[in-house]
């Protein structure tokens, strides 16, 4: 399937007035961030890069990070936490202080979130919580990844008539069942799509780690993620974004094929490591 080369920022034309806009910072095993914003309010998820990094690209996205209002860390591999330090530190120098929420087997299993607590509100919270973050939304539930407690999302906003949905999957073997009803109303989904199967098999990694991988509690390959896909059947999906690509076991152009054979969604994207990507309205 011959797909078009894909910008590094996608408008999307029928977005709802104040809807959902996703952007990548990062996504991948050297590091993850995205920041999900609406109407001037916007939750920053995961922060596995650096300082330098996460400010140069929010420039780049157009993201003014005094509309952080929240954080919320998914699991605490260090891919995912490693940044969050030195970014909370340069954000709190700007005057900005937006609190972290993560479950308690992500803080009792995460010495950087630990080393942050008293200098920072780090809000321990159930990995089935509903989180209002400004005016978003984010409703969580358990993921099935070899970490502690780890959690993907559904974000909603009040948008246009009525409200405007963003699922966030990352960092699961498999389809959660929360998520099929959460992402059934997605207009923009954010999913995993971590590997070729046939690269991983192949490929340099040892025979354990290839295992862990592809087992339930490791990551999603393309071709899960577009039976994810046909199993969650979004009516009014706009857009699916890949994510957590192997720089090893993987192609961009594999990713975005098997989502694009799935059905569906008019854009098909897929997040890079080292660039950011955005999927916004229009008028942006």
């Amino acid at each position: 399937m011959e797909l078009p080369v894909q910008p590094n920022r996608i408008a999307l034309p029928d977005a709802p007035d104040g809807g959902f806009n996703l952007h990548v910072l990062a996504s991948g095993s050297k590091g993850n961030a995205a920041v999900i914003e609406a109407g001037g309010h916007a939750v920053l998820v995961d922060c596995g890069i650096t300082k330098k990094a996460f400010f140069e690209r929010c420039g780049a996205c157009g993201i003014d990070p005094a509309n952080i209002e929240g954080i919320i860390v998914t699991h605490e591999h260090s891919d995912h936490t490693k940044g969050l330090g030195v970014v909370l530190r340069g954000l709190a120098k700007l005057g900005i202080r937006p609190p972290v929420h993560c479950t308690p087997g992500t803080l009792g299993n995460s010495r950087e979130l630990q080393g942050l607590q008293g200098a920072f509100e780090i809000n321990a919270v159930a990995d089935t919580a509903c989180l209002q973050i400004g005016s978003i939304r984010a409703q969580l539930f358990p993921t099935s990844h070899d970490a502690a407690q780890p959690v993907g999302m559904a974000f909603e906003v009040a948008a246009g008539d009525g409200f405007d949905t963003l699922g966030y999957l990352t960092d699961s073997g498999v389809l959660p069942e929360a998520a099929v009803g959460l992402f059934a109303r997605a207009r923009i989904l954010a999913l995993e799509s971590n590997h070729d199967p046939k690269m991983l098999a192949e490929g340099p990694y040892p025979y354990p780690l290839k295992q862990r991988i592809a087992s339930d509690a490791g990551h999603l390959s393309n071709g899960q993620s577009a039976e994810a896909l046909d199993r969650i059947a979004p009516s009014g999906l706009q857009a699916i974004c890949g994510m957590h690509l192997s720089e090893t076991n993987n192609l961009h152009r594999l990713a975005r094929e098997a989502l694009a054979a799935a059905g569906g969604p008019h854009v098909v994207a897929a997040a890079w490591q080292d660039m950011p990507f955005s999927l916004v309205a229009s008028a942006r």
